[in-house]
Order: structure tokens, then C-alpha cells, then sequence
């Protein structure tokens, strides 16, 4: 007969209030690991599943092409599009258009984000490798899924369809619905859904601020934007996976040490049929 024990673990979220879950451990024979350090995983989207910034850069030479008296701040091209991957819409249209009212560049980032919506769910992204493989084997281990992303209001949605992915996430939430930002997002999600010991997985320092906001633990994606472009390395993470693929085993594994310095196991993948 099987035993069990029960770990309480507490941590403060957002609010400043607690945000307590249940870790539950089979006590298995002597020098084996636990079966299961987490029940859920709560993933980023852009630069931790897919990369749709060839698509996005599209809708900037269309925005710009309806609007030929606007001057943007930054080369509206797919390098900067990578760069600030993972702000709002909101910091992005003070961030592109600085010098327009807050109105103007807000409609202008609505302009881009209404042409995503329709494009995405038709062209698609470029999934990371491993990406479809790494999810089907994330269930059958019994982990349940869900994405949280800082993205308008239909862009998850674009993704599920596009890559047909509706079964495999459980729930989703964006801040362009919600007008939250994504550490409170990820608490809704946790809260509706009765998440006991989630984790987030993301590429960015956005990323790391939400899971940290949120008081979970964060997966950190060297693969994608944040280890390669403008807003630099996230160094204080709770682990690390140079491929999706990885996601697994590290999830798996028992509790470790952050060691920031350990080197990149070789190049990071190409998004799964090349760049875009």
C-alpha cells in the first residue's frame, strides 16, 4: 500500500496575499525522487512556444504603408519586433510612437494587432522544435497546460488555431483581455483553475517578473528573445532549458541550485522550419 505526504508551501503573490497550493510526494524507496514536483505549467508564447515576428513585421509595412505621415521611433522591423517581444501593447505604442498622443499610437498598435488576428490563424508561426512532441508528452505525464501571454485579445487564440492546439491547453488568458498585466494574469488563471503547484515558463525578463509577481517558479527559456535580444539575460531563474524539448526532465528533476553561469549546451535551435 502506497504512502503519501503532503507539503504546504506559501508563497505572496501579487495582492500581498498569501497564495497557498498542496505539493503531494509518494514516499518511494530510499534515493528515489518524488514522483511530482508540479501539476500544471502555465507557459509564455512568443519566443518560448512559437516565433510569429515575420508575420508581425508584415503588419508594420501594411500600418505604415495606410499612415505615411507617421514616423516611427524604431525601424518597425522584424530585429525590433524580436527586441521588445513581451511588452504590452500599451509600453510598445509609447516605446514605437513617442511622439504622437497616447491615442494615436494606441490605435495605430490596434491597426497591427487587428491585421495579426487575421493573418495568424491562416499563416501560422514557426513553432520552436520539439514544440507539439514536448506538449503531447507533458500530458501523458499528466501535467496540465495553459498560456498566459501579454498579447492582445485573439492572439492566443490565432495560435491554437493555426497550429491546432485547442486540445492540448486547458485554459488561456492575455492582458489584452483582461487589461491586467501578466503577474495577475497568471493568478487568475491559477485561481479559476485550482492550480496547486503551477510553474511558468517563459523567455524574458517580463516573463520572470509575472512568475515572480505571481510567487511561482519560473522556467527560463535561453532558446528565445530575452537571451538574444536588447533586454538581455534573465540570471535569477528557478530553472533553465536550452530546447523545449528539455522541458520535461527539468520539470522532473529534484530542486537545484540556479547556477546563471552554466553555458548554453550549444547553439540555440532555429525555430522548427527555419527562420522566418
Amino acid at each position: 500500500m502506497p504512502f503519501f505526504s503532503f507539503r504546504l508551501f506559501s508563497q505572496t503573490g501579487l495582492t500581498g496575499s498569501p497564495a497557498c497550493g498542496i505539493m503531494l510526494w509518494k514516499i518511494l524507496p530510499k534515493g528515489e525522487a518524488p514522483v511530482k514536483r508540479f501539476d500544471s505549467v502555465i507557459f509564455d508564447l512568443d519566443g518560448t512556444l512559437w516565433d510569429a515576428t515575420g508575420v508581425t513585421a508584415e503588419t508594420w509595412v501594411e500600418v505604415m504603408r495606410r499612415h505615411p505621415e507617421v514616423t516611427p521611433a524604431v525601424p518597425l522591423d522584424r530585429d525590433s519586433v524580436c527586441r521588445y517581444m513581451g511588452l504590452t501593447n500599451e509600453e510598445l505604442a509609447g516605446i514605437f510612437f513617442p511622439t504622437l498622443p497616447f491615442e494615436e499610437a494606441f490605435a495605430l498598435m490596434g491597426e497591427s494587432c487587428a491585421l495579426e488576428n487575421e493573418w495568424l490563424p491562416v499563416r501560422g508561426g514557426v513553432l520552436w522544435p520539439g514544440v507539439p512532441e514536448t506538449l503531447a508528452r507533458l500530458r501523458r505525464d499528466g501535467y496540465r497546460l495553459f498560456v498566459v501571454s501579454n498579447a492582445q485579445d485573439g492572439y492566443v487564440e490565432a495560435f491554437l488555431t493555426a497550429h491546432r492546439l485547442w486540445d492540448v491547453f486547458e485554459d488561456r488568458e492575455s492582458s489584452g483581455r483582461t487589461g491586467h498585466g501578466k503577474a495577475e494574469n497568471i493568478l487568475d488563471v491559477i485561481r479559476r483553475r485550482d492550480l496547486r503547484s503551477p510553474v511558468y515558463v517563459g523567455d524574458t525578463v517580463s516573463d520572470r517578473d509575472g512568475a515572480r509577481g505571481a510567487g511561482i517558479p519560473f522556467v527560463y527559456c535561453r532558446y528565445g528573445f530575452g537571451e538574444s535580444f536588447g533586454r538581455g539575460r534573465v540570471d535569477d531563474w528557478d530553472m533553465a532549458v536550452d530546447r523545449f524539448s528539455d522541458l520535461p526532465e527539468v520539470l522532473e528533476a529534484p530542486e537545484a541550485p540556479n547556477d546563471a553561469d552554466t553555458p548554453v549546451s550549444g547553439p540555440s535551435p532555429e525555430p522548427d522550419g527555419g527562420a522566418i
